[in-house]
């Protein structure tokens, strides 16, 4: 029979085969444990505790938003409910040579626009203000609306004042500016005011690499975030306790917004609104990016578009403390011959 090679003819074992064979035996009866350093072992440590205060953040958040969902519908808040502070509004004469579409923003309704309607009213325009799909009434609707659903919103109540007005100027604040210029980029309006326009959100140093990102990974986690019972894109608190809007906001919708704004920051699509377009941006918004917003007006062509900033207010500029400074600059816009 043959057999194997003498492993001793082939030379001497390679170093350490002495001290192999010695701990073998004890290494399979399980007595010798290899052991991690001190810095790896804490390191880990510190990773699972805080993936169990990440676990548990994400489960009060979560209770938070359902005990308030559950108080709204208690309270009445139900799909195509239309809550009192949301409604949608129509004023000034019919016959109007010139009417004003408002377009107002994510979570909230035409109340965005503060006394500005009132205001365009008495100077003999048509104000026009849309509830858009999906706001207005509870979170559940607003997470089951697209954000096509906005944009041909805005394209539809435009082209019917189009139809009974010779001048249609149309107005958006944050997400509605959004909208505005991707629903009416191949019919621009002669006058277009950006209020606050939601290009993406403000960066947070504490939040690389930006919170999209984060918002996106947090969407497939959470499927609403109870944001409180105050706006807080508003600094002056006392007129921010009584800004309506939508306290709970669905991930997935926050979601749609991102899209929307990356859309309205294309710049083929800026290039096509050939109008005349004023933007007005807050240095302090802490919600839509005012340097996107700043990148985003370079690539209007027109030779009238305008830049104008504000100092003093956060991101709802009709609610804030620059609000008449904001509503006289737009009345002049947009009533101008």
């Amino acid at each position: 029979m043959k057999t194997g090679p003498d492993l001793a003819d082939i030379g001497p074992p390679p170093p350490g085969t002495k001290e192999l064979r010695a701990i073998a035996p004890l290494l399979a009866d399980g007595r010798v444990r290899r052991r991690w350093p001190w810095w790896c072992r804490a390191g880990l440590w510190s990773r699972a505790l805080g993936a169990g205060l990440g676990g548990l953040g994400v489960w009060l958040m979560a209770r938070d938003a359902r005990a308030v969902l559950a108080a709204e519908r208690a309270a009445g808040a139900a799909p195509g409910v239309v809550r009192a502070g949301f409604e949608p509004f129509d004023l000034g004469p019919r016959d109007a040579a010139v009417a004003v579409l408002l377009v107002h923003g994510f979570r909230s309704s035409p109340a965005d626009f503060g006394a500005l309607p009132e205001r365009l009213a008495l100077h003999g325009v048509r104000v026009v203000a849309p509830l858009l799909p999906g706001h207005g009434t509870c979170s559940e609707e607003l997470a089951a609306t697209p954000s096509r659903a906005w944009v041909e919103t805005v394209r539809r109540v435009h082209d019917e004042l189009a139809a009974q007005h010779p001048h249609v100027h149309v107005c958006g604040f944050s997400m509605g500016a959004a909208a505005s210029l991707v629903a009416l980029a191949d019919r621009p309006p002669e006058r277009l005011a950006l209020v606050a326009p939601f290009f993406g959100v403000t960066p947070r140093w504490y939040a690389p690499p930006s919170v999209e990102t984060w918002a996106r990974v947090g969407a497939h986690l959470l499927d609403d975030v109870d944001t409180g019972p105050v706006i807080h894109g508003v600094r002056d608190r006392a007129r921010a306790a009584e800004f309506p809007f939508l306290r709970v906001l669905p991930t997935r919708s926050a979601l749609e917004v991102f899209e929307l704004g990356a859309a309205a920051r294309a710049p083929e699509l800026l290039a096509r609104h050939t109008g005349r377009v004023l933007t007005i941006v807050s240095d302090g918004d802490t919600i839509a990016d005012p340097a996107a917003a700043e990148r985003a007006h370079a690539h209007f062509p027109g030779p009238d578009a305008r830049l104008e900033r504000v100092e003093s207010s956060d991101h709802v500029l009709l609610w804030d403390h620059d609000a008449e400074r904001v509503a006289d600059t737009l009345v002049t816009f947009l009533t101008a011959p």
